[in-house]
């Protein structure tokens, strides 16, 4: 993907574009769960290069407010973004600084800013791809309502998030050790939810 000015496109070329690229990943992503994050980048990239344009030029600026058809597709872009996997802290800040100007256009409230982690479960916010994913959100309960609540288990939280970040970084990249994480995971909560379950 290029940007605004290389590829010479008119503004709702520009937006045709993005929305189709977006969909792309979004599916490819939906049927694999694996992120091409070369083509999301770039996606990010342009939908930032576009809003960039728009702030300074009041011609695209009016073709997004008269043109309720190009917006919806920026708008759900962004949610479709917002769907998929983000490497770190950083990059939902930036994010967020998108979804905070287009907020404006977006009359149905579909998108939302994302949440930034403070103490979040890194490895398996990674893995899910989402901080509120549900089996991630299981996995943040059973933190706080059962690990936190006795000593061995406030431990293993502080090693956790002592190494975790490390971890993240080092495996990112690799689908197949992540697999095999999320097949971990998902055995794990599987075993904290038939618990509960009997406890009812």
């Amino acid at each position: 993907m290029k940007t605004f000015n290389e590829l010479a496109l008119s503004g709702g070329e520009y937006i045709e574009y993005i929305s189709k690229e977006t969909k792309i990943v979004f599916d490819e992503y939906s049927k694999t769960q694996t992120l091409d994050f070369p083509k999301w980048h770039q996606i990010n990239f342009c939908i930032g290069d576009f809003t960039s344009k728009i702030r300074g030029n009041e011609e695209l600026k009016m073709l997004i407010v008269f043109s309720e058809s190009y917006t919806n597709d920026i708008v759900e872009s962004l949610f479709f973004m917002s769907q998929l996997p983000f490497e770190d802290d950083n990059e939902r800040r930036n994010f967020n600084s998108l979804i905070n100007y287009w907020k404006n256009f977006d009359s149905n409230n579909k998108i939302q800013p994302l949440k930034v982690e403070k103490s979040g479960c890194y490895i398996a916010t990674m893995v899910y791809g989402n901080y509120n994913h549900p089996q991630v959100l299981i996995l943040r309960d059973y933190r706080d309502n059962t690990l936190l609540k006795s000593h061995l288990g406030r431990l293993f939280v502080k090693t956790y998030y002592a190494f975790s970040p490390f971890f993240v970084q080092l495996l990112k990249r690799h689908d197949k050790i992540n697999h095999l994480i999320k097949k971990g995971l998902d055995n794990l909560i599987k075993s904290i939810e038939s618990k509960k379950t009997i406890n009812k």
